[in-house]
């Protein structure tokens, strides 16, 4: 039991250490990575609880006790399955973002050229701004 215990253990700080590599790698990402380690413990304390449950069913005699337990068992895995599917929904979407973003400033910056024949260093400036702003208001 403790060896399992100090298994799971081992795997989050792991889990943490890498997500905190990558934080540093990608600062444009930080929301995203947060959202995944919070998910990550989740889901490791979800493990946790899995793991505990099955002892106590080892010790378990009484059949009414046993089905109760996989009850919970059943619980557990589907807020797991929910977790994962929730995280893949946030990745999208930090995605889609990213991309109107990107395209966003594109587009500003081509109006503002058209509409300013004299001043061509203008649009670099007003995307610098836009992004700024954009990134401050997220």
């Amino acid at each position: 039991m403790m060896m399992m215990m100090m298994m799971m253990m081992v795997m989050m700080m792991v889990v943490v250490v890498v997500m905190m590599m990558m934080m540093m790698m990608m600062m444009m990402m930080m929301m995203m990575m947060m959202m995944m380690m919070m998910m990550m413990m989740m889901m490791m304390m979800m493990m946790m609880m899995m793991m505990m449950m099955m002892m106590m069913m080892m010790m378990m005699t009484t059949t009414t006790m046993k089905m109760m337990m996989m009850m919970l068992m059943m619980m557990m895995m589907m807020m797991m399955m929910m977790m994962m599917m929730m995280m893949m929904m946030m990745m999208m979407m930090m995605m889609m973002m990213m991309m109107m973003m990107m395209i966003n400033t594109h587009l500003i910056s081509l109006v503002s050229c058209q509409f300013k024949h004299v001043r061509l260093v203008r649009p670099c400036i007003w995307t610098n701004q836009i992004c700024k702003s954009l990134f401050i208001n997220r």
